[in-house]
């Protein structure tokens, strides 16, 4: 989980860490996390958060 300005491009992140890491731990996808799961405090909820990638996952491959 990297958080960056609304202005970041995911190509420039991804961009940058092909330039630093080896292909084994580059993310093999990027999301934008919304804001409704950010808004618990300092920690975002995992539970929330695997929820919300198992949403997008589906929505991407139905």
């Amino acid at each position: 989980m990297v958080e960056c300005d609304d202005g970041c491009e995911l190509s420039a992140l991804a961009a940058w860490s092909a330039e630093r890491l080896a292909r084994f731990q580059q993310p093999v996808r990027w999301l934008r996390l919304p804001e409704t799961l950010k808004n618990g405090g300092i920690k975002i909820s995992r539970r929330a958060l695997c929820e919300w990638v198992r949403q997008q996952t589906h929505a991407t491959v139905s």
